[in-house]
């Protein structure tokens, strides 16, 4: 872990180097799926890609479209942190890096309603995004192949593992939906992907955006929030909320070891499928 943090710190560190900036200061703000580094003193932010868990394809083609994604929801006032004017992606060390806009975060949290209004609003701003998206159902197909391999996740239980490929394939077909209902959706909106800034609610990490029904976002979100979605198919939703932590148990499971916030949600989801 330490070997991996170090080669992006300095990736990072170097790219920013060459565009000019000052990286005195730099520091790892957080190292839990990519890896970020604040270029500081600059108001930079570099993404370097890591970790691959919930798409095969390159870093680099990831970023791009994260990137292209965040553009377009910029120009329609959509809130999301902005790329940096050098934004890339670029190529370091065999690592992919995105540059970002570095936000002042503020100490008060945001209400559910603020959450929920927030995310209609990035719904809104790429419902015209006419790019090349992933499938939500690509992304749960890659993860119902690694939880079907014990080799896949080293360290769960073979009892585990068997407990939670059967759940997380019976939840696949209770969540099913039509895909005249798909839209373009952050795939992961959960808090920790949303900052409160003080120009208002930002959301960060779209290399998660894809098409699929709304109820999978909504899933990430308290129930307070989700009523900002009247049109929300109730039923649809409990299953996806249950999907969702099916399916980050996967993954955390799968890079168990990584960061102890992965270890601990490995552990908490688990428990939450069997509750």
């Amino acid at each position: 872990m330490a070997a991996r943090r170090i080669q992006a710190f300095a990736a990072a560190v170097e790219l920013g180097a060459e565009l000019g900036l000052d990286t005195s200061e730099a520091r790892i703000l957080q190292d839990w799926n990519d890896t970020i580094v604040h270029l500081a003193p600059e108001p930079v932010v570099a993404r370097v890609r890591t970790s691959r868990v919930l798409s095969a394809e390159p870093g680099f083609e990831t970023y791009a479209r994260e990137i292209a994604v965040a553009r377009h929801a910029i120009v329609r006032n959509g809130p999301v942190v902005a790329p940096a004017e050098a934004a890339g992606p670029h190529l370091r060390d065999g690592l992919a890096i995105s540059l970002w806009e570095y936000l002042e975060e503020l100490q008060a949290e945001l209400t559910e309603r603020q959450i929920g209004v927030s995310l209609r609003a990035f719904h809104e701003a790429l419902h015209d995004f006419a790019g090349s998206l992933p499938r939500l159902d690509e992304r749960l197909d890659r993860a119902g192949e690694v939880i079907a391999d014990p080799a896949a996740v080293p360290r769960l239980a073979a009892a585990d593992r068997e407990f939670l490929d059967t759940t997380f394939r019976a939840l696949r077909a209770e969540a099913s939906s039509p895909d005249a209902s798909h839209r373009v959706l952050h795939g992961g909106p959960h808090s920790a992907n949303l900052l409160s800034t003080p120009a208002g609610p930002r959301w960060i990490d779209l290399d998660t955006v894809c098409r699929g029904p709304l109820e999978w976002d909504l899933a990430h979100v308290g129930a307070e929030a989700a009523e900002v979605f009247p049109e929300t198919d109730a039923d649809l939703l409990a299953s996806m909320r249950k999907l969702v932590s099916a399916e980050v148990a996967i993954w955390c499971w799968h890079t168990y070891g990584r960061a102890p916030e992965v270890d601990e949600a490995a552990i908490h989801h688990l428990e939450a499928l069997r509750g």
